[in-house]
């Protein structure tokens, strides 16, 4: 048996092998039963016969090896020829997924068996700044029906942002704004520090991916404060000398005190308050 022959009945032997598996596990799903986080990972990684489809594509174009044949003249390259060869890989720049492509990698996802590492390698090829991973992938899997629904009803400038704005996180602004009415009411000050903060806690209580949280610049500071009229607010007396930063720092110092000598709240008064005790 010639070498090639030999070669393609291996690689016979061993698809018939995986899809044999690959049949077992996808009945366990259509009958409901969970799979083990090894078997998940084969399907992904082992189970997944692109690779193996190209190298059978390849063989059957391919001619015998005659292991008494000499090896092929070198051929004279032109320059050309000689130039690509010494021409350096052009640097692509990662850019984010804008959110037409996502619908349309989930959509190819979908309807060709819902592999992830399949999908990665497709898309890598039409999209390589995307710089495409299986976790990834899993993620958008996961926010599918938000974005669908983003998708329907945005118009096409909205379909090709890369980045979310602000009123696609409405329950994030929303949370935020409820907690800010109630500071406001209790008097405490906003700083930017203390709103960044608690976008952030909101951010991680709704699960946001990381890579479509916004970066919560001035600019978004700016329209935030203009938007709920935080940017009128003024403080008065001693409090206006104080400035942000310090207030914060020591803020932060006295929780510290209050945690460390465990003072109960009605032993905590403000210092206006203390001449009460002198009254």
């Amino acid at each position: 048996m010639k070498p090639l022959e030999i070669l393609k009945k291996g690689l016979t032997k061993l698809q018939q092998q995986i899809r044999d598996q690959k049949t077992r596990l996808e009945g366990k799903l259509k009958a409901g039963q969970p799979l083990s986080d090894s078997d998940e990972e084969w399907l992904d990684n082992a189970g997944n016969l692109v690779d193996e489809e190209r190298v059978g594509d390849t063989l059957d174009n391919a001619s015998d090896y005659d292991p008494f044949a000499g090896p092929e003249p070198l051929k004279k390259t032109s320059g050309d020829d000689q130039q690509k060869v010494t021409q350096k890989p052009a640097f692509m720049k990662k850019e984010n997924a804008t959110l037409e492509q996502r619908i349309k990698i989930l959509d190819w996802h979908h309807t060709n068996g819902e592999n992830q590492s399949k999908t990665v390698k497709h898309f890598n090829a039409i999209y390589p700044n995307l710089q495409l991973k299986q976790p990834r992938i899993s993620a958008w899997c996961k926010n599918e029906e938000r974005w669908r629904e983003e998708y329907e009803i945005s118009t096409g400038s909205a379909c090709m942002a890369k980045q979310i704005c602000q009123t696609q996180h409405p329950e994030v602004t929303e949370m935020l704004d409820l907690w800010v009415l109630k500071a406001m009411t209790d008097r405490i000050l906003l700083t930017g520090v203390v709103l960044r903060q608690q976008w952030r806690k909101f951010v991680d209580l709704v699960g946001v991916p990381k890579d479509e949280q916004l970066n919560l610049s001035e600019g978004w500071l700016t329209r935030y404060k203009t938007r709920t009229g935080l940017k009128e607010m003024r403080r008065h007396s001693e409090a206006a000398l104080a400035a942000s930063e310090a207030v914060d720092k020591e803020c932060q110092h006295m929780r510290e005190l209050i945690k460390e000598h465990r003072y109960q709240l009605h032993d905590i008064f403000n210092a206006d308050e203390s001449r009460l005790f002198y009254v």
